[in-house]
């Protein structure tokens, strides 16, 4: 537990303010007062917290505190100037914290040589080369870490849950077996596939629930599939499928009753058909798509909610890699969790996860440069200017030139 409210976004502020000073203060060569001012900042919160340090936790939420989107703002803005709104009120107005289990869920093991999960120092450079692998286990390592640092930044829990093999479906249908048993201990379980990253760590699950409009009464969100030529993402009726690859599941009794109707439909006792998606292509989400959501018992009020494929489902690849004889019609970018599930644009996951990590850095290191300039930066253009005005007693427009550029 992370105590006191005030207390703790103080210390926060004045982390996170402190470290991106000593991350920047070697870039600038000034006068002694301006590394004495840093030292002396520096000690005062030392003597702050030495009796109690921070831990791995509070040091990533100290980090990110001055630029998280509060739960409530009606517009976040992206770095591309990109604009997403709250279009009705906020239904979550406060922080559920550790009432949210992130989750990553694989038959994978990533603990050998290299991977997130071996005690050994980590090349990031090399991780999720195969090359390097005693087995490769493809992006299991770079999710854990993207997915577990989101997680700490916002204070809801994480698990990596090691499946085993159903045995009678095919391997991607342990998530719709896991889910529904760590449900019972949250409010929210959101799970995402190994090659799905955040792409803004500064940004809220619960801003998201408001943007799409999760309410109390909904049991399940997954967004809608890329529409692909020949409408090879439709089911029968011709309606684009639900993707299983990111899914938000709430702790309400309606929502298990779905889950053991998914989890029992290719034994096609209730849904005649449903047999084929054990193995065949799409699966889980095929069958949930195929039947469930048309299941007026299960599904009578949106209780499973499509969300944007834009903002959940995106794959930011599909204009650079081309697949012969399939033509993609969604133009879905990932504005906020990018779904890289084409072959060829896997590896481009481990770079989505570093520049949404770096834009996050970047922005607080510019926020504690502009706060602290005054003791950071020493310009000595204008200080030479002003020197010069008080000597030579300068007319103001002969100023106004030497500002454009000081010649001898």
């Amino acid at each position: 537990m992370i105590a006191s409210g005030g207390m703790k976004r103080s210390l926060a502020f004045s982390f996170a303010f402190i470290l991106a000073m000593f991350m920047v203060a070697q870039l600038f060569v000034g006068p002694e007062r301006t590394v004495q001012s840093v030292k002396d900042t520096t000690h005062k919160i030392y003597e702050a917290t030495k009796k109690k340090p921070l831990t791995a936790t509070q040091s990533l939420q100290a980090l990110w505190s001055s630029i998280k989107v509060p739960l409530t703002v009606k517009t976040y803005t992206d770095a591309d100037g990109n604009k997403f709104n709250l279009t009705q009120k906020p239904i979550w107005t406060k922080p559920l914290g550790k009432d949210i289990l992130i989750i990553d869920i694989d038959t994978r093991q990533p603990t050998g040589y290299n991977q997130i999960l071996n005690n050994r120092k980590l090349n990031w450079e090399k991780l999720g080369d195969g090359a390097y692998m005693d087995e490769d286990v493809g992006l299991t390592s770079s999710a854990i870490f993207n997915h577990y640092l989101y997680s700490q930044i916002h204070g809801y829990d994480y698990v990596f849950f090691q499946a085993k093999e159903v045995g009678y479906q095919h391997h991607t249908w342990v998530k719709v077996h896991a889910i529904p048993e760590l449900l019972k201990d949250y409010k929210f379980v959101v799970f995402l596939d190994a090659d799905v990253t955040v792409n803004h760590m500064e940004v809220p699950l619960e801003w998201l629930f408001n943007k799409w409009k999760i309410t109390p009464e909904t049991s399940l969100a997954l967004p809608n599939d890329v529409t692909r030529e020949g409408c090879n993402t439709c089911d029968s009726k011709g309606q684009v499928m639900l993707s299983s690859g990111f899914m938000v599941a709430q702790n309400i009794p309606h929502t298990h009753k779905i889950f053991d109707e998914w989890k029992a439909c290719p034994n096609e006792t209730r849904y005649p058909g449903c047999g084929q998606w054990a193995y065949k292509w799409a699966h889980e989400q095929r069958a949930l798509s195929e039947f469930l959501r048309y299941d007026e018992e299960l599904n009578p009020n949106n209780n499973i909610l499509p969300l944007p494929c834009d903002d959940a489902n995106g794959n930011p690849e599909i204009e650079d890699i081309k697949y012969p004889g399939m033509t993609f019609y969604s133009d879905c970018k990932g504005n906020f969790f990018q779904h890289h599930w084409l072959a060829g644009g896997k590896k481009m996951a481990k770079s989505a996860i570093a520049d949404s990590v770096m834009q996050s850095i970047g922005e607080v290191v510019q926020r504690a440069l502009w706060a602290g300039q005054d003791n950071l930066v020493i310009n000595q253009t204008a200080q030479a200017v002003a020197d010069r005005e008080q000597q030579r007693h300068i007319k103001p427009q002969e100023t106004q030139e030497l500002q454009g550029g000081i010649s001898e």
